[in-house]
């Protein structure tokens, strides 16, 4: 009896080898498919980090804001004290008799202006005398209170023929301006006035 080739063998060797390489490949596939998920998972990551991290470098946390208090609005000077009291007449020889006003502002840092005038109002050219503003600086402690400003009149200080002689004191915390009771605001000036007897004439005889 004749014996035929095994005609399988050298095939079915091909097979195994086939899909030894198959398997070799598939999980080659495999780990270089899970190793791009990786990958792509890391970059997409980084690329998050990157796009974010500017993000919170240029986040700056808001904080309490911070403003000056408020300033206390302009307000003028008011009189705090005058001698004698207003509208007063006194009676005296000439260089004797002495008036008095105390000024306050609630601005304390402002100046205060005072101005004496005699024989006023009404305004007379050649009666009306100005004695010339007198600057009175903010107090050192910062009291509200300034210093008193006083005036002693004289016979060249009033109009010699009369008797009875107008004083006036202007008050004001404006710079003044030319004119006798101008300055730079709109606001005139306080006014306080005291009457003082006295015969220039008789006096000077």
């Amino acid at each position: 009896m004749t014996t035929l080739p095994d005609t399988n063998v050298r095939p079915a060797r091909r097979a195994a080898a086939g899909s030894a390489r198959a398997t070799r490949n598939s999980v080659m596939a495999r780990l270089l498919l899970c190793l791009f998920q990786h990958v792509a998972k890391l970059d997409r990551k980084l690329l998050l980090l990157f796009v974010v991290s500017p993000l919170f470098a240029c986040v700056i946390p808001a904080g309490p804001e911070f403003q000056d208090p408020p300033g206390v609005p302009n307000a003028p000077p008011y009189v705090v004290a005058v001698s004698p009291e207003r509208g007063a007449t006194v009676i005296g020889n000439e260089n004797e008799v002495t008036f008095s006003v105390t000024p306050g502002d609630v601005n304390v840092d402002d100046p205060i202006w005072i101005k004496w005038i005699t024989e006023y109002p009404p305004f007379n050219t050649n009666l009306t005398k100005d004695q010339g503003w007198e600057k009175i600086p903010p107090s050192a402690d910062g009291n509200p209170t300034r210093a008193a400003s006083t005036f002693t009149p004289g016979c060249t200080q009033v109009n010699p023929l009369v008797t009875t002689h107008q004083i006036m004191a202007a008050i004001s915390d404006r710079p003044p301006t030319t004119g006798l009771l101008n300055t730079d605001s709109s606001i005139p000036p306080q006014e306080v006035f005291w009457y003082w007897q006295h015969a220039c004439q008789m006096e000077s005889q």
